[in-house]
């Protein structure tokens, strides 16, 4: 009972990586550095040379804690979103400055920008067909953004500044 259930831990931790080592390959060519391969993957890939289960088991769970973690208040990380077709936002409450950033492989992309009671306040950036951008800068409150994406994927950054 103790080898199967072994077994099915080694096969499980196996999928995952192979999982990671997929999704890595097949990343849009926008958001990868040549040969620079992730810290979060090159964990994952060291993971594989431990031969306890349970000690392997630990290494991938560490190893992908910084992509389960949420930003805290205090941290500037961009949050990002992504998706295809339109799109809302829950509202953002932002404590200084900020911009949008995108990437887009749509035919055409509108940024919008709302109030937390969705009311429009202006159009915060557009692409028209393959291709990325920046927003001007926003000041500090309470913001949602909705996205018009015809034909394609769309990827955005939302940076405290």
């Amino acid at each position: 009972m103790r080898r199967l259930r072994e077994r099915r831990i080694v096969t499980r931790c196996q999928q995952l990586a192979a999982l990671f080592a997929v999704a890595a390959m097949t990343t849009p060519a926008w958001t990868q550095v040549p040969n620079a391969p992730s810290p979060i993957l090159q964990d994952m890939v060291a993971c594989t040379s431990i031969v306890d289960d349970d000690i392997r088991l630990s290494c991938y769970d560490r190893s992908i804690q910084p992509l389960l973690a949420e930003p805290t208040e205090e941290q500037d990380a961009a949050r990002s979103f992504s998706g295809t077709g339109d799109w809302t936002s829950e509202t953002l409450e932002m404590r200084g400055p900020w911009h949008i950033s995108w990437q887009s492989t749509a035919v055409l992309l509108t940024l919008e920008l709302r109030d937390a009671d969705n009311l429009f306040l202006t159009v915060a950036g557009t692409q028209v067909g393959e291709g990325s951008g920046e927003t001007d800068m926003f000041d500090a409150g309470s913001y949602r953004i909705n996205v018009r994406a015809i034909n394609g994927d769309w990827q955005l950054y939302v940076i405290a500044d």
